[in-house]
């Protein structure tokens, strides 16, 4: 927070003490079911999102698509090769 604007970092401070806002992370791993092998994964940390978003702002999405696209890149390199 050290880098933002006085008033958006004090607003934020509160909607977190007033419990409107919650700071998180977000981790989507996609596991092989026969060994639990990552296959893909995404990650991201420091998000603040309102207290009653179950899509997290958008991020959630994103996440399982970056993690789906991995594991197809995943699949894709290792049929190449074989």
């Amino acid at each position: 927070m050290g880098h933002w604007d006085d008033e958006i970092r004090d607003q934020t401070i509160c909607s977190i003490q007033e419990e409107k806002e919650r700071v998180l992370g977000l981790r989507v791993e996609v596991l092989s079911r026969e060994n639990e092998i990552v296959l893909g994964e995404e990650s991201l940390h420091g998000l603040t999102v309102a207290s009653d978003d179950k899509s997290y702002a958008g991020y959630r999405r994103e996440l399982l698509r970056v993690a789906i696209q991995q594991t197809r890149d995943f699949f894709s390199r290792h049929l190449k090769a074989a």
